[in-house]
């Protein structure tokens, strides 16, 4: 039988391979770019999407955190622009204050800044909650916002700064840092607190009617039988600061819920010593955030796992 020679010549078979890999590696390549492009598509569209005053503030503060989500560096510096994004001007509303959304929004930049390794712009943060104002609620509120930042951030030097920023001379920024403080959950709080264990009986419920700010405080106290008592601080204001509240009904409530969920909405807050609840001023609930930052400052710790500060052992 005729010997047949091979199909085809190892010379020939070494160019179809060179071209089938070249094939795969210009393949490879256009769909590198392809998906390169797509993903700046969407990052462009994300940093639009966060500059952009019209979108709801929600979506604006997801994508900046899909943007920190990106692990990408070069973010940082598209980020860093969006401080100086044309912002809205102050529209007086009922419910809504487009300047403070934007300060909620800078709020979740400096954030994701961090994430993305920058902490050049924390020194923002204490800028921001000087400025906080009470229009937004909810989850638009901006020393809620403020709130979930810093304990996201985690970085201890931040509540020094809030400690600090209670002796301010502004009572809206001591006001601010006193509030944030207080949300924060921090071990041993010196402000704030479950309450329910003071009041004898402390299921006890109360109806009773008031007519100015004075009234309600007094009424309180009358009430609690000696377990509520107003601070120094609290009665210097009401001699030159109560005013009419207005028929306000109260029915069947408990004492602790009033001094637990009610007693902010007055501007006032509060603390236990003992078995009495003081009701005392921002200025002196700053004073108790300083005394208790000299306490525990140097031991304070940010627990990763948890989102959460803690104190550790001396």
């Amino acid at each position: 039988m005729p010997k047949h020679g091979p199909l085809i010549s190892k010379e020939k078979l070494r160019c179809l391979i060179m071209t089938i890999m070249l094939m795969v590696f210009f393949s490879c390549n256009l769909y590198g770019k392809d998906k390169n492009m797509d993903n700046n598509k969407n990052t462009r569209h994300l940093l639009e999407t966060a500059a952009n005053s019209q979108e709801e503030l929600p979506s604006r503060i997801r994508v900046l955190d899909e943007l920190a989500a990106t692990s990408d560096p070069a973010v940082n510096v598209e980020l860093k622009k969006l401080f100086n994004r044309t912002k809205p001007e102050p529209v007086p509303m009922k419910n809504w204050d487009p300047v403070a959304a934007e300060r909620v929004v800078d709020l979740h930049i400096v954030k994701a800044l961090y994430i993305l390794g920058d902490d050049s712009e924390l020194d923002r943060l204490v800028t921001l909650i000087r400025q906080a104002g009470y229009i937004l609620t909810g989850q638009d509120d901006e020393l809620n916002n403020a709130t979930s930042v810093i304990l996201s951030i985690g970085r201890v030097e931040l509540i020094r700064q809030l400690t600090m920023m209670t002796s301010d001379n502004e009572l809206r920024a001591v006001k601010n840092a006193v509030i944030i403080l207080n949300q924060l959950d921090l071990p041993h709080a010196p402000v704030g607190g479950e309450v329910t264990s003071v009041f004898q009986p402390p299921t006890q419920e109360f109806t009773f009617e008031i007519y100015t700010l004075k009234q309600e405080l007094e009424t309180l106290t009358e009430l609690s039988k000696g377990q509520i008592v107003m601070s120094g601080g609290t009665k210097s204001f009401l001699i030159s600061n109560d005013y009419d509240r207005g028929a306000v009904k109260r029915e069947n409530i408990t004492l602790s819920e009033i001094i637990e969920q009610d007693l902010s909405i007055l501007d006032f807050d509060y603390y236990v010593t003992g078995k009495t609840v003081v009701i005392c001023t921002h200025n002196e609930a700053g004073q108790r955030w300083r005394d208790w930052w000299q306490k525990y400052g140097r031991r304070l710790a940010y627990y990763k796992e948890s989102s959460r500060f803690i104190i550790t052992q001396p």
